[in-house]
């Protein structure tokens, strides 16, 4: 009996703890749950109902802010790190409140923006943002702050290469270029064209400054700001400017359109800003190298002609090499003068001799023939029945290897391997 009044008992306090402890989950599930939602929200400050002076110094505070929240004034000081990228933040205009989207306009959101000066190369090319000031003429309004994003981004989006190529630029030399629309912003952030409501009909460009030898130029897209979508811009080079010279590349905004060659790429007038939101866009430095191939631009067409003599050594059948040739077909748009060699080895043996070089050129798109003789002594030209045959091409210093093969002598056939 006292077991089962024991047991009665337990079970009672058992049932009262297991409901105790459920209310407390549902209680704290009521509370902590607006809790997180709130702490997601708290990112943006609220367009209506909402304690602008508790409101905004939670957010500042929560995005990393130094601010009082029993002191307003607190809120507008470079401690409470104001996100610049956010359409509504405080901004420098003399009006006591009640801020139109016109004023905002025409404050241009609190931002200043940089002009291109490449005679001053070296500071802080980012946008800027002014903080008001306090009294008359720029008065602390915590209305500004509606619709204030903490977690807002750059606008503005840039790609820049690790180098630049002296002599493949339309394979290497691209700076890809995202603005406003063409990612995804968060909500309330501002945009590069709120920013230059003003230069809507003006072009992104880049530019390009030889730091080496002080010199710049520049290419825009076709597309002014206004109808801008993603691009990629080639970076204009000079003939004059040779490897190793550093280039930094900046992206403007530029009244003026050029998309032409590098060789008349003008140089900035002075009127362009830089389009640079912030110190990881707008800006890249690359070295200027020469990473040219010329078997991309030349090629063996059909195989190589191997003439020579047939002859015996040593009571077995070998062959006398005596002249190789065949065609060259220039694939680019560029005529250069083209030395081409001939590596001979015979593949059993291991005697080897070159033949050439020769200096031919061919014009973009022309295939031109080629010949060399070679200097064997015998018995080293006298070859067995295969034959390693190697035809390598110089260009502009630029060594690469044309054709690489056996020939089987008894056969005529080239093959990869014996």
């Amino acid at each position: 009996m006292q077991m089962k009044a024991y047991m009665k008992r337990t079970g009672s306090y058992m049932e009262t703890t297991r409901l105790t402890v459920t209310v407390i989950c549902l209680l704290l599930l009521l509370v902590v749950s607006p809790l997180y939602g709130r702490r997601y929200d708290m990112a943006i400050v609220p367009n209506t109902d909402v304690d602008l002076s508790s409101e905004v110094g939670a957010v500042l505070r929560d995005a990393g802010g130094s601010v009082n929240i029993n002191y307003a004034p607190s809120y507008f000081t470079a401690d409470a790190r104001i996100n610049k990228f956010s359409k509504r933040k405080p901004v420098r205009y003399r009006k006591d409140f009640g801020m139109s989207d016109s004023d905002f306009n025409d404050a241009r959101y609190g931002i200043y923006v940089v002009k291109v000066d490449t005679s001053n190369i070296g500071g802080d090319i980012s946008w800027g943002y002014n903080i008001p000031r306090g009294g008359v003429a720029e008065p602390y309004r915590l209305e500004d702050f509606r619709g204030y994003n903490s977690a807002a981004i750059s606008p503005v989006r840039t790609g820049f290469p690790a180098e630049l190529s002296i002599d493949e630029p339309d394979r290497y030399n691209y700076v890809t270029l995202d603005i406003d629309d063409d990612f995804d912003l968060p909500e309330g952030n501002i945009r590069a064209k709120d920013v230059h409501s003003d230069e809507l009909s003006w072009y992104p460009g880049i530019m390009a400054l030889n730091r080496t030898r002080n010199q710049s130029a520049y290419r825009t897209s076709a597309t002014t700001l206004q109808y801008f979508s993603s691009d990629t811009l080639s970076v204009p080079l000079l003939q004059s400017w040779k490897e190793g010279d550093t280039i930094d590349m900046y992206t403007i905004l530029s009244p003026n359109m050029y998309t032409g060659g590098n060789e008349s790429a003008p140089p900035p007038s002075g009127a362009e800003y830089y389009l640079a939101p912030d110190s990881n866009s707008g800006y890249g430095r690359a070295a200027l190298k020469s990473t040219y191939n010329p078997t991309l631009q030349y090629e063996l067409v059909g195989y190589p002609k191997v003439l020579y003599t047939e002859t015996v050594n040593y009571d077995e059948p070998a062959w006398l090499v005596y002249d190789v040739s065949g065609y060259i077909k220039n694939n680019g748009n560029v005529t250069h003068n083209v030395e081409i060699t001939a590596y001979i080895e015979n593949y059993s043996e291991g005697d080897s001799d070159y033949f050439g070089p020769v200096t031919t050129g061919a014009q973009p798109g022309e295939t031109k023939s080629f010949g060399m003789s070679g200097s064997f002594y015998s018995p080293r030209m006298e070859y067995t029945q295969f034959l390693f045959v190697s035809l390598t091409i110089v260009v502009n210093g630029k060594a690469g290897v044309l054709f690489s093969r056996y020939q089987n002598m008894d056969t005529g056939e080239w093959v990869d391997n014996p």
